[in-house]
């Protein structure tokens, strides 16, 4: 196909499929939204909807990939939730969220919150329910792909990218208000409480080695411990960032793990040293 910017008054077959390409790309967002969220750990989401209520085949490879933790709910959840039309992913991200999502995503704003993400929501949701019809219309009477003109076709491929954000902004700012928006601002947040953690939990290592461990031998298996620690840490990272295989969005959910995992061992520890009788005033 020619890198040539499309002509506004001209067709062509293959140009249409920047349309299938566009709805895909939106399934994958909100398939992985989906699953995010249910494998969040906060309970309200799978709480929210029926599982009975979705076409869910419970086999005995599924149930053995989910007992071997190899298939998550989120996951099985979200490849089931059908996207034939915009009724089905707005009725389900409604139901998730306990919230009406196109009113949600239609308040919805920049991450300077100055100015509305969608001008003219009305429009763009108009624009992606064509989107749809005319992805069914593509893949299954391709003999009739030839009449949508490279107009439509570039302003309907705008619109589904202009939806797209507009939900990611809308599921952010739903789920933390105060928090950060775009993805550098959550990178920056991450790693600067991954500093704060790493600091405090340093301080809490230190005094409980100091007050509970006295022989060297002792000391010398918990430094041990803690190299063990940190390099099981840096690998669960380095798994979580690969997983979705996206070199910006990896290296957040990297440091997210780190953050995760550090809250853990700071727990641990401050448990042992309670019950230990171990006393230190609380990391800030």
């Amino acid at each position: 196909m020619s890198t040539q910017k499309l002509k506004d008054n001209e067709e062509d077959e293959l140009h249409a499929y920047f349309i299938v390409a566009s709805i895909a790309a939106i399934e994958t967002y909100f398939r992985w939204q989906i699953r995010r969220l249910i494998d969040s750990g906060d309970g309200r989401f799978l709480n929210n909807i029926r599982l009975d209520d979705l076409p869910i085949r419970l086999s005995h490879d599924v149930a053995v990939a989910l007992v071997g933790k190899r298939l998550t709910v989120g996951e099985l959840v979200a490849h089931t939730v059908g996207f034939s039309n915009f009724e089905q992913v707005a009725g389900f991200m409604t139901k998730l969220l306990a919230t009406d999502f196109v009113r949600l995503m239609e308040r919805t704003r920049e991450p300077d919150e100055e100015e509305p993400v969608l001008e003219n929501p009305a429009l763009v949701i108009a624009d992606v329910r064509r989107a749809l019809e005319l992805r069914h219309i593509i893949c299954h009477e391709g003999q009739r792909m030839h009449s949508i003109p490279n107009s439509e076709i570039k302003r309907l491929s705008h619109s589904c990218y202009m939806f797209a954000r507009g939900c990611h902004y809308a599921v952010a700012r739903f789920l933390n208000p105060a928090g950060p928006i775009t993805r550098e601002d959550a990178y920056k947040a991450a790693a600067a409480k991954e500093i704060d953690l790493r600091s405090s939990l340093k301080a809490l290592e230190d005094t409980f080695a100091e007050g509970h461990l006295h022989s060297k031998m002792e000391q010398e298996a918990f430094r041990a411990m803690e190299e063990a620690w940190d390099a099981y840490v840096g690998h669960e990272a380095v798994f979580f960032a690969s997983v979705q295989m996206n070199g910006n969005q990896g290296e957040l959910d990297a440091a997210r793990t780190r953050v995760r995992l550090t809250e853990r061992r700071i727990e641990e520890l401050e448990q042992w040293m309670d019950r230990l009788g171990i006393s230190m005033r609380k990391p800030l």
